[in-house]
């Protein structure tokens, strides 16, 4: 297993490749040549000399790598738990292609020098894209409006994550300038019912905003967007890793059911219960639920014992939402893909990720039906804190490559 800074690659053939994306599902072959993909077909023919590296799949996945809206790698401020180029680096290996952070740092990402200075550590990690999100309010409180003319040059998701917003004369501010400005603006709500229900009562008055609701973890909630969605609002959600994958349950219940345990671990939202988990899922194969992200969250193993929420899993969600999605026959590969990928690129403007002709080669190369089990002792991030060490996975990651560079490879052969 590697994570691989500078690995240039200009010519690959991907042959006996099954070829995944969110519009189709194929077997095939797929060249990549200078970070482009030029072409997709049943089989490529070629002449000798045009190809410089081979690979065989022998029916193994290609896929667009994924992204993540909602993730946190705590630089500035938090290094010891995490940091732009560690989070980087588990994010190859989790099989991303882009990650967001959120900007609850110290100081806040509420300046532009904030912005600008992580979006450049980002680059210069020459890992996967990043984009740092920006505050909706000064030093994260819902009182004053960053400067949004100024942060809207560095980013397009605007948050308080980690803060709820309480105060609604500042969330109508906080949408009338998404309308105004263009941006997203994505909300942490706890309580979580009673916040998104006024938040989508907002924002049917509010024309021309856009609103995405973050972690997304109670079957009311779902129906409230469900109902919003009917009504064409311009609001989109996600759903973590660790929401689908767990719920709580007492033991009667959970014996009956895959994956659905008292895991008794501290996270915001907390998980939910049968209901909560069945009503995910649902919301996942209607559209309801628009996509799948992270929301990674490295702890020390102090911080972790005096209280603090959350679970590090960008290295593992692959499989857990391949676990979660498992011997459902509604929701395809295609599916995933359009969660993990197409969906997330839309959000952040930016063009959905397929496996087409000319687009670029940022993808994956993975085995979608291995079985393992989660191993915190090879996280690569600085954090570990999971409560799934030694549950079951599906699927892994053998290879990311960002614009035909390889940049994760897991060391199993090919």
């Amino acid at each position: 297993m590697s994570i691989v800074i500078q690995q240039h690659l200009s010519n690959i053939l991907f042959q006996n490749a099954r070829i995944t994306d969110g519009k189709a599902d194929r077997f095939g072959d797929i060249w990549v040549k200078d970070g482009i993909i030029c072409k997709v077909a049943d089989k490529i023919d070629f002449k000798q000399g045009d190809v410089a590296e081979f690979v065989d799949l022998q029916g193994r996945s290609v896929l667009p790598a994924m992204a993540d809206v909602h993730c946190h790698f705590r630089e500035p401020g938090y290094e010891y738990k995490e940091d732009i180029f560690s989070g980087l680096r588990a994010a190859v290996k989790g099989g991303y292609g882009f990650v967001a952070a959120m900007a609850n740092t110290l100081p806040v990402a509420d300046s532009l020098a904030v912005i600008e200075a992580n979006n450049a550590k980002g680059k210069s990690a020459n890992l996967c894209d990043y984009m740092q999100i920006a505050a909706i309010g000064t030093g994260l409180r819902d009182e004053e409006l960053v400067d949004i003319a100024a942060l809207s040059m560095g980013t397009r998701l605007f948050s308080n994550d980690g803060n709820s917003i309480f105060s609604e004369s500042f969330m109508i501010k906080a949408l009338e300038a998404s309308a105004q400005y263009g941006f997203v603006l994505a909300t942490h709500c706890q309580p979580e019912e009673e916040l998104i229900e006024r938040d989508l009562r907002l924002l049917e008055k509010i024309k021309g905003a856009s609103l995405h609701i973050c972690h997304v973890s109670k079957a009311d909630s779902v129906a409230m967007i469900r109902t919003a969605k009917a009504k064409n609002l311009p609001v989109t959600c996600e759903v973590t890793p660790h929401h689908v994958f767990a719920a709580e349950a007492d033991e009667n219940v959970a014996s009956q059911l895959p994956f659905v345990r008292n895991i008794g671990y501290k996270v915001n939202p907390p998980i939910g219960n049968c209901r909560d988990h069945a009503a995910l899922m649902e919301g996942l194969r209607d559209g309801t639920i628009d996509m799948l992200a992270s929301d990674h969250a490295p702890h020390s193993e102090e911080d972790k014992r005096a209280g603090a929420p959350g679970i590090g899993n960008i290295e593992t969600a692959f499989g857990m939402y391949l676990q979660a999605f498992d011997g459902d026959v509604s929701l395809s590969m295609k599916d995933f893909c359009r969660l993990t990928s197409s969906a997330p690129y839309r959000l952040v403007g930016r063009q959905p990720a397929v496996l087409q002709e000319g687009r670029e080669a940022t993808l994956i190369v993975a085995d979608v039906e291995t079985r393992g089990k989660i191993d915190k002792n090879e996280f690569v991030s600085k954090s570990n804190n999971t409560p799934f060490d030694g549950w079951d996975i599906k699927g892994k990651i053998l290879r990311t490559y960002i614009r035909g560079e390889m940049k994760y490879d897991s060391g199993q052969t090919l």
